[in-house]
């Protein structure tokens, strides 16, 4: 990068690079750290405990319990995906997202993860945010409604609508024809500002 032209439309590429590259290492280190404080028993008996407090409808034990499987084991996926799943019910919005991009972060190819927080980060109206989530979600399954559904969304709010418009017609090319709701999506989409 030092050897680079101050101008070159290179550099900016190459500084986002660079600090991908550092934050993953830094992940790395952490995850070794997190490793030798791992309890893997604990955090199981924890995420039952919280299982069977949600299934009783016992909202904070719930997430006290699945809280704690996350102290007990940072890398327990269900506990991080079940606490979103817990804040999404109690529309604790910010909270859900934190929850469901620490799910994403801890099991990448689980693209529900990822849809949820695109989701809510969309319904905080943290575009970029949501954007760049759905970008992971869209890299790992492109032919995804859902995620075409979402980015349709996002470029609507941003004012982008061409794109909104492009997604939206791509969306409609995944559903099946006779899907619920899909005569009045592709009334929004055909009504969307060229």
């Amino acid at each position: 990068m030092r050897l680079a032209d101050a101008g070159s439309p290179y550099q900016e590429k190459a500084r986002n690079q660079i600090s991908r590259l550092r934050g993953a290492l830094e992940r790395a280190r952490a995850e070794e750290l997190d490793a030798l404080r791992r309890d893997p028993d604990l955090a199981a008996r924890r995420l039952h405990e919280g299982v069977e407090a949600q299934i009783a409808r016992q909202i904070p034990k719930a997430l006290k319990c699945y809280r704690d499987a996350l102290a007990a084991d940072p890398l327990t996926f269900s506990a991080a995906y079940g606490l979103g799943k817990l804040h999404r019910d109690q529309k604790q919005t910010a909270e859900a997202l934190d929850a469901f991009k620490r799910a994403a972060a801890i099991q990448p190819a689980h693209l529900e993860s990822h849809l949820e927080a695109a989701e809510l980060a969309l319904q905080l109206k943290r575009y970029d945010e949501a954007e760049r989530i759905l970008d992971r979600a869209i890299a790992r399954s492109p032919f995804t409604p859902k995620s075409a559904d979402i980015m349709a969304r996002i470029r609507h709010a941003q004012g982008r609508y061409a794109e909104a418009r492009a997604y939206g017609e791509f969306y409609l090319s995944l559903v099946r024809p006779d899907a619920k709701g899909r005569a009045a999506y592709a009334k929004w989409v055909s009504d969307l500002p060229k």
